[in-house]
């Protein structure tokens, strides 16, 4: 789940939707379709974040990934990392 502005971004099962938390605060309606674009950005920074915790992880067998440039420049703009 990312949330960013208002809106709210989720993935299960494979399937992706988002809710515009402002005019729908109970997350009833996705308008994944008319927002394609947020609803692109924000799966972008969920992905950044997945990879970041992967890649911070104290158990080794949990690294799965390593953070390339636009990862970490990404995670930087978010403010996840300095």
């Amino acid at each position: 789940m990312a949330v960013m502005d208002g809106m709210m971004y989720l993935t299960a099962d494979g399937e992706s939707m988002l809710y515009d938390l402002r005019s729908d605060p109970e997350a009833r309606k996705d308008v994944s379709t008319e927002y394609a674009k947020r609803a692109e950005v924000l799966q972008s920074h969920l992905e950044a974040w997945s990879k970041m915790v992967s890649a911070a992880s104290y158990d080794p067998d949990r690294r799965t990934e390593e953070l390339d440039e636009e990862t970490l420049e990404q995670l930087k703009s978010l403010g996840y990392i300095q």
